[in-house]
């Protein structure tokens, strides 16, 4: 029985030292991956942003991982926050069959991207600063139809969707996807046929009266407050915000703020 308790103390023993192990290989891997990051640092596309008009730069070109592959499907990850774009990045790298030659904080730096390094694919994030997105993704389809638009969100907002996808985007991945969600969403994004434009359910979701009665809730003006504005009584008002609510699919007045920054009908409060 002593034999059988010290066995498995040993058994025990080994299998903590291997989880040690492992766990030491990882945050090695991690100090090393970061430790890459930073040599390259200066090509990080990102942190370059008022180089873009120069063609030869490397900052433009996006250029900044050593192992290439003609198979790879060629990403431009698209994302104001830093932290989430080296998690996707990294992400991306440990996958098979796909390459990161590019990153952007911005809508008009994810253009830039695109048309710098003409990825397969562009993963981009809705709410960035710059363009709205229904401009940045009607922009990239009309400059570079060959490059399929991915929307990563954690959105799940019909309208905005139906939005997105009459302006051409390919399809959309939540953040909190696994690896393989992503990865095989990116594949599937390249294998669909060229996504049908449809510029009229992009125009304006919203009519002329309806972004003028948006942009004072926006201000935070009351009803009563709205109707002074626009000479209109608080009934018409009522009837707008009802009217706005709807098409916006909003169930209070700061959602449909939102809603509308994110479509471009008014601008971000």
């Amino acid at each position: 029985m002593v034999a059988d308790r010290a066995a498995g103390h040993g058994h025990r023993r080994r299998a903590r030292l291997r989880r040690h192990r492992s766990q030491a290989d990882l945050v090695r891997a991690a100090r090393n991956s970061r430790a890459c990051s930073h040599d390259r640092g200066h090509d990080r596309v990102s942190q370059r942003p008022q180089c873009c008009g120069h063609p030869t730069h490397p900052a433009v070109r996006g250029q900044w991982h050593d192992v290439t592959s003609a198979a790879s499907v060629t990403v431009v990850i698209a994302d104001d926050h830093e932290l989430f774009r080296d998690g996707l990045r990294a992400m991306l790298t440990a996958a098979d069959g796909v390459r990161v030659v590019g990153e952007a904080a911005t809508h008009d730096q994810a253009y830039q991207r695109v048309l710098a390094t003409r990825p397969d694919v562009l993963l981009l994030d809705v709410e960035m600063p710059g363009i709205p997105v229904l401009s940045t993704i009607s922009r990239v389809r009309a400059e570079a139809p060959a490059t399929r638009i991915l929307i990563v969100t954690m959105h799940r907002d019909r309208v905005l969707a139906n939005h997105l996808r009459a302006a051409g985007a390919a399809g959309f991945v939540s953040k909190s996807a696994p690896a393989s969600e992503l990865v095989d969403a990116i594949h599937a994004a390249i294998d669909v046929p060229d996504p049908i434009r449809r510029p009229e359910l992009v125009a304006s979701v919203l009519s002329l009266r309806e972004k003028e009665v948006m942009r004072l809730i926006a201000q935070g003006l009351s009803n009563d407050e709205i109707g002074r504005s626009l000479s209109i009584s608080v009934g018409t008002v009522k009837r707008h915000n009802t009217n706005i609510f709807s098409k916006l699919g909003a169930t209070s007045r700061t959602d449909a703020v939102r809603k509308a920054s994110r479509l471009g009908e008014i601008q971000s409060p």
